[in-house]
């Protein structure tokens, strides 16, 4: 019955890939069914492929050529994060419900091994150079996979309640923040030798430039963005308007921006390091949560929880991502128009919204629902089929917006 629903999910949830905003660069390029409920996502090395984790127990793979299904891979239980070696053969799989980590090929994408470690875990994260991966678990602790033999190195007391975990791009300093205390914690490595900071409130993620220099700690409760230097620990600066509730950070490669996912608003922001001040902000819908870039930083991949899909942006330094212009608002058109049996239903978004589209009949009847969900903005084209013979009413509506064209069935 799982893999039946997560199926269904796939096959009915839409796939749009049109372009973008000039203003800033970043673009809503494509929504991409994933299956039940995504909490994170990672990108493969090479750019080809995205994973993510799912409900049900599975493991969704993406190919970013055309951000197509190519398969499920069975996890067993409830994944919930994951992470890529740096030479991108294997991944990582977190089981929140059980004491196991699995271990993925990319190559055959399957399942080759199972790690056993004390606690069930949330959060995972590969050293810079590949040799261990380390391990979050709610009740306190992290532990090291050494992953030339996938064996459990050891296990630490790390936090009260373990959020976010990263590592300095050197692999001397592992972080990790505390959704239950105003401190979060600092790992000497190899030793892992502990202390404990203070941060100001509860943190929910962390995150690291790539030059090694500063972290940056969701405050979620207090909704701001702490900024402390690196390896030190001193507080810098405290950020505000990040959303009501920033939970996740996705630093770029090229370190100049950061994402910051906000699930109570289904939105995503976009702050620059450079001076720490929000640039933009991007509606994704159905609970932003974990995120991913490819090695480059051109593409941004955001698992939206609640509505069972990917968000895909890309960026270019001219601002524009794939050369089309966006409506100054709704449009809506249908073509054939006369049509025997089937036409295309023609739809240009100005921002990112939820769009309803429904079939009325001459006398004001509804006859059938189109469409219903959150799209991109850009140019989106629908099927329309299954009409009696007569004249219809096709109705677009975004809440903003309604626009409503007339469409003849003929013999």
């Amino acid at each position: 019955m799982a893999w039946k629903l997560i199926v269904f999910v796939l096959l009915s949830t839409a796939f749009t890939a049109f372009a973008a905003d000039s203003a800033y660069p970043d673009s809503v390029v494509a929504t991409v069914a994933t299956g039940n409920s995504p909490r994170n996502v990672c990108c493969h090395p090479s750019g080809e492929y995205l994973y993510v984790t799912i409900g049900y127990g599975y493991v969704t793979v993406i190919r970013t050529s055309d951000y197509s299904l190519v398969t499920l891979i069975p996890m067993d239980d409830d994944p919930t994060d994951l992470c890529i070696l740096p030479a991108g053969d294997r991944i990582y799989v977190c089981d929140g419900a059980e004491t196991t980590v699995r271990v993925i090929d990319t190559a055959t994408h399957t399942v080759t091994d199972s790690i056993s470690i004390p606690y069930p875990a949330s959060r995972i994260v590969s050293m810079p150079d590949g040799s261990e991966v380390i391990v979050t678990h709610e009740g306190g602790h992290v532990s090291s996979i050494e992953t030339s033999g996938n064996t459990l190195v050891g296990t630490w007391w790390a936090a009260y309640s373990p959020g976010g975990i990263c590592v300095l791009p050197g692999g001397a300093y592992l972080y990790v923040s505390d959704k239950s205390s105003a401190n979060a914690t600092c790992f000497s490595l190899p030793s892992y030798s502990l202390s404990r900071f203070f941060v100001g409130a509860d943190t929910y993620d962390i995150c690291a430039l790539p030059a090694g220099d500063r972290i940056y700690l969701c405050e979620r409760d207090w909704q701001t963005i702490a900024v402390m230097s690196a390896p030190d620990n001193t507080l810098l600066q405290e950020i505000s308007g990040v959303g009501t509730s920033p939970n996740r950070l996705l630093p770029l490669p090229s370190g100049d921006w950061i994402y910051i996912s906000d699930n109570e608003e289904d939105k995503v922001r976009v702050m620059r390091t450079s001076d720490n001040s929000v640039v933009a902000t991007i509606s994704v819908g159905g609970q932003p949560a974990g995120m991913c870039s490819n090695s480059d930083g051109s593409m941004v991949a955001i698992a939206n929880t609640a509505s069972n899909n990917l968000t895909i942006l890309e960026r270019s330094s001219t601002g524009i991502s794939r050369g089309i212009d966006l409506p100054a608002s709704l449009t809506l058109s249908v073509a054939p128009n006369p049509s025997s049996n089937f036409s295309t239903i023609e739809i240009g978004l100005p921002s990112v919204g939820h769009l309803t589209c429904t079939a009325y009949s001459i006398d004001g009847r509804s006859e059938k629902l189109l469409f219903e969900g959150i799209l991109p903005a850009g140019q989106h084209e629908l099927p329309l089929s299954g009409l009696r013979t007569g004249i219809h009413f096709i109705v677009a509506n975004t809440g903003d917006f309604r626009r409503t064209t007339r469409l003849v069935i003929v013999n």
